[in-house]
């Protein structure tokens, strides 16, 4: 979700914190609705338009931002709005906007899985690899970031290895990354991000030797 940027080469930051990864990333994993009590307190009507709005809003993203935009400001103490209105900027090639609403559900809601997760990627697109370690408080592990959490949602694993495989990668720490694409390919081997990652980190021949992977 995060503006595309020029990458920087490939430098390990002074200080990055980035502390071994296990040897096999797993998580007992769910397709269900996990439960937010600042979601689930809002008014059955405002979740049902919200549910209707995640799904237009990568093809009518200027409609959907006309909607999410009063719910912001309306029900402000909920993650799942803001992050929303995140996907419709960026769907609408707003990259201002798009950052605008990363950092602000970062500051508002730094625990949130999402907004970690938006705002680290912005950190990566701009070449800032030593905000991860910040931004994830040292840990390279959902269940040592939410130690109460018994089970997380694929929607919430594959992004958050899809991070760290590059963020690894980025640190020459392949070992690392190839951890985090295995959890992935276990979770969701056909989700468009773990073929992503799987191109980042076995370029094609042709483009290894041309040094172009």
């Amino acid at each position: 979700m995060a503006l595309k940027a020029k990458k920087s080469p490939v430098r390990k930051p002074a200080g990055s914190g980035a502390g071994p990864a296990p040897r096999a990333v797993r998580y007992p994993t769910t397709t269900a609705p996990l439960p937010s009590p600042a979601f689930d307190a809002l008014p059955e009507g405002v979740r049902n338009q919200y549910e209707a709005l995640r799904t237009v809003a990568p093809k009518t993203p200027k409609m959907a931002i006309s909607q999410i935009e009063p719910l912001v400001e309306q029900y402000p103490d909920v993650p799942q709005l803001l992050n929303l209105l995140t996907l419709a900027h960026s769907a609408a090639r707003d990259h201002a906007a798009t950052e605008a609403c990363i950092r602000k559900a970062y500051e508002r809601f730094p625990n949130n899985v999402f907004a970690r997760l938006n705002f680290a990627e912005l950190c990566l697109a701009r070449g800032e690899l030593g905000r991860i370690p910040e931004i994830f408080e040292g840990n390279y592990d959902l269940r040592a970031l939410y130690p109460d959490r018994k089970v997380f949602h694929v929607g919430e694993v594959v992004p958050f290895c899809g991070l760290m495989a590059e963020y690894f990668h980025r640190l020459q720490e392949p070992e690392k990354a190839e951890a985090y694409f295995d959890c992935m390919k276990g979770v969701a081997p056909k989700d468009p991000m773990t073929r992503k990652v799987d191109r980042l980190l076995h370029p094609p021949l042709v483009r290894r030797l041309f040094g172009k992977g």
